[in-house]
């Protein structure tokens, strides 16, 4: 009972005082960490919904081309920190669907092997995507 208290109090301490409202009537350390947990557990999931859906809305339009391929990664590692799972084939998925059709050949490329032959992964799409901007680049 001694610890628990001494437990408790210290939880306290550190919260904000909105925070402090959701726990305000629990009597124990358990029945305030279960409520801590329920709550942002939550808010973790809405998280990771929000994260996808940039993820799934991400396009690349004009602008350095390194420069989306680094935003795109920081998005796939945005909803991996947030507990978020993705197959390599989702990620290539979705990098080809984000692609503009300059890019078709490419992108037809890394979609055509990976369905056949099972090899690129996201990092090789990355290097045909990366390779494919500097050649459009120099084309114009």
């Amino acid at each position: 009972m001694k610890r628990d208290v001494k437990a408790r109090n210290i939880i306290v301490q550190w919260l904000a005082d909105n925070v402090l409202e959701t726990i305000k009537d629990k009597k124990t350390t358990k029945d305030i960490f279960d409520t801590l947990r329920q709550t942002y557990t939550k808010a973790g999931n809405s998280v990771q919904v929000e994260v996808q859906s940039k993820l799934r809305n991400i396009k690349y339009r004009n602008g350095s081309l390194a420069d989306f391929i680094t935003d795109y990664e920081r998005i796939i590692q945005e909803l991996k920190g947030c507990g978020g799972k993705i197959k390599d084939n989702e990620m290539i998925s979705q990098l080809v669907t984000a692609m503009p059709e300059s890019f078709q050949a490419v992108t037809t490329a890394i979609d055509v092997i990976f369905k056949v032959y099972h090899i690129v992964n996201l990092q090789q799409s990355f290097y045909f995507c990366k390779k494919q901007g500097r050649v459009t680049t120099e084309k114009r």
